[in-house]
């Protein structure tokens, strides 16, 4: 980073208690952001063109394209996008256990690495078993109106 000007930058990333969950965070996002792209490339492709075309005719700017012609037709693909990486949030325990054990400290701790801990350095599998139903319960109320409105639909 010296060689670069960049030597402020030079500091413990994942180590610093501050800055730890950032770090994580940005680690994470870098790796799901491919695959939301994909998702939402797909979801643009599919807006048919003569509907692009009509909206150009009619004077719509850019903006106005997006927000009244692409927006409103990628909207479950939006939503499918959002619900993934919520699900990918709550199972990111490999990721911050790679990195940071869930440390420094508790910084990077979230409640899979918490089960985790409780269960199998603490030995307190009945409270670990209860936080383990607590979190499928959180994700079965992020999926279920999910599936509900994909499926509604059909």
């Amino acid at each position: 980073l010296d060689l670069f000007g960049l030597g402020s930058l030079k500091m413990a990333w994942i180590s610093n208690p501050n800055i730890a969950l950032f770090s994580v965070s940005f680690a994470l996002v870098w790796q799901f952001s491919g695959y939301i792209m994909l998702i939402f490339l797909a979801a643009i492709r599919t807006v048919p063109q003569s509907h692009i075309m009509a909206a150009q005719i009619d004077g719509a700017s850019g903006f106005r394209l997006y927000t009244r012609v692409i927006i409103p037709q990628i909207k479950t693909s939006t939503f499918t996008a959002f619900v993934i990486l919520m699900i990918f949030s709550l199972k990111a325990f490999d990721f911050i256990w790679i990195l940071t054990d869930g440390g420094p400290g508790w910084a990077t701790t979230i409640l899979p690495i918490t089960v985790f801990k409780l269960a199998f350095k603490s030995n307190q599998f009945a409270y670990s078993s209860a936080i383990a139903t607590t979190l499928f319960l959180i994700v079965m109320v992020i999926v279920i109106p999910y599936l509900y409105i994909t499926y509604r639909k059909r």
